[in-house]
């Protein structure tokens, strides 16, 4: 299978070609980045909320649902094809554990790329 062509790396006025994403020089700042995010979306989150996402459980039941849909729920709903990254509750976990469930309800679950995560949390923070 033919390799894919070479492009431009991801970070603005960098000259270097990769097949995607960042070159390795700006590979690390894209982990910062990814890193950072997270931990501002920790700071919003209560301390139980914090060790249910950073359990072992939840990470196995993130990995397994993303596996069933690989792709991002929302944009094909859209018609896009985009990958997931995120596990998302819809409702917010915090509402599921009013409700009295646990949080490992595939019901509740959302596979959802970065993009579709970080609108859904626009909206809910207005």
């Amino acid at each position: 299978m033919p390799k894919r062509p070479l492009r431009p790396c991801r970070q603005p006025g960098c000259p270097n070609l990769v097949e995607k994403g960042y070159c390795p020089e700006h590979k690390r700042k894209e982990q910062r980045n990814v890193r950072e995010s997270f931990r501002r979306l920790d700071e919003r989150k209560n301390p139980e909320a914090i060790a249910f996402y950073r359990s072992a459980r939840w990470t196995k039941t993130s990995l397994r649902y993303r596996r069933k849909h690989p792709l991002c729920e929302r944009c094909e709903n859209r018609g896009l094809v985009v990958p997931s990254r995120i596990t998302h509750h819809d409702p917010p976990l915090e509402e599921l554990w009013r409700q009295g469930y646990t949080g490992y309800e595939e019901e509740f679950l959302e596979a959802v790329c970065w993009d579709c995560h970080q609108e859904k949390l626009r909206e809910k923070a207005k």
